[in-house]
């Protein structure tokens, strides 16, 4: 009986939430609570692996190289760094990445603003920061979503 009244006061208090779903789910003696909440805590596990493939790293160097392309290959736009993205955990071939300026990642002036600041610190011979997704990748190069010159 304490069971259902329980029951009864999560859902006045919270009608529609999802801790009344929870409630509603219950046998009034809140046996039923366990099952649902293995089956809920499972069910983030497993889409938790699927997000953990994905990596994001930040890699700190030196832009070594600028490349632009008019067709689009490479996303428009790359920077070669000094350091080997694979040697951070990342699964991106080589030391080069794209900051996206045809706008498949990023807006396009977005990637250009981020390309922009990549040549400015390799003319003036700054170190960079790139923040690399190993998801997102153009001619099988990783995007950077991020840079800061130092």
């Amino acid at each position: 009986m304490v069971g259902t009244q329980a029951t009864r006061d999560v859902q006045e208090q919270v009608p529609g939430s999802w801790t009344a779903r929870l409630a509603r789910v219950t046998d009034g003696n809140g046996k039923g609570t366990t099952l649902v909440a293995t089956t809920a805590l499972s069910a983030v596990l497993l889409l938790s692996a699927f997000v953990a493939d994905a990596a994001v790293e930040r890699i700190e160097g030196k832009a070594v190289r600028t490349l632009t392309t008019g067709d689009g290959r490479f996303g428009g736009c790359m920077v070669q760094l000094d350091q080997v993205l694979a040697d951070a955990g990342l699964e991106c071939p080589g030391r080069w990445v794209t900051f996206s300026c045809t706008g498949v990642h990023a807006s396009k002036e977005d990637g250009s603003r981020m390309f922009e600041s990549a040549q400015m610190a390799f003319s003036l011979d700054k170190t960079i920061v790139v923040e690399v997704n190993d998801e997102k990748k153009h001619n099988g190069h990783c995007y950077a979503r991020r840079v800061d010159v130092k």
